[in-house]
């Protein structure tokens, strides 16, 4: 995911809780980079603009970087307490505007963050499909409380770094 959006022009910081586990994402994008260099889905400008765009840091920094980030995508383990510990540091720093968008794939990240996110209205999940730099599709999930304003602008996003967004919202589906 993050290979993804920094290739498509945007800052991304990676986070994770342990040095090691930013040294093996590391190594994956590369792996994947070559492939597609390899199997010419991408080429060396693609390579430039991943590297350029990306930074790997621990979570113990995410305070320092938390003001310049308008959407973190959280791809936590699906453990409750791992993700209420990320997002009570996430809601503690990043800006009231900032949209927390979940790649869970079967966790009610809603009601796991319940009393955590102050701002449910920026809270969204948004499911990459593996590998997330060959699949377009990506499940876009709003909760009871997920504004029209954070569904849009996921959507728009997806879309720009070249995602096809199927989106799922609670209320058309009772329909």
């Amino acid at each position: 995911m993050a290979q993804v959006l920094a290739a498509s022009g945007l800052k991304v910081w990676m986070t994770s809780r342990h040095q090691d586990t930013l040294d093996r994402a590391k190594d994956a994008i590369s792996i994947a980079v070559r492939g597609m260099l390899e199997n010419n889905l991408a080429d060396e400008n693609y390579l430039g603009r991943v590297w350029d765009n990306l930074q790997l840091i621990t979570n113990d920094h995410i305070p320092e970087i938390a003001d310049k980030m308008d959407i973190v995508f959280e791809t936590v383990v699906e453990n409750k307490d791992a993700k209420r510990e990320i997002y009570s540091l996430l809601d503690r720093y990043c800006r009231p505007d900032c949209i927390f968008a979940s790649n869970t794939s079967g966790m009610d990240i809603f009601s796991v963050t319940a009393g955590i996110v102050h701002h449910p209205e920026r809270q969204i999940i948004a499911h990459w499909f593996n590998p997330p730099h060959l699949m377009t599709l990506v499940e876009v999930v709003c909760g009871e409380k997920t504004s029209a304003k954070t569904t849009s602008a996921v959507r728009s996003l997806l879309k720009y770094v070249g995602k096809k967004p199927a989106v799922w919202v609670p209320e058309l589906a009772a329909e």
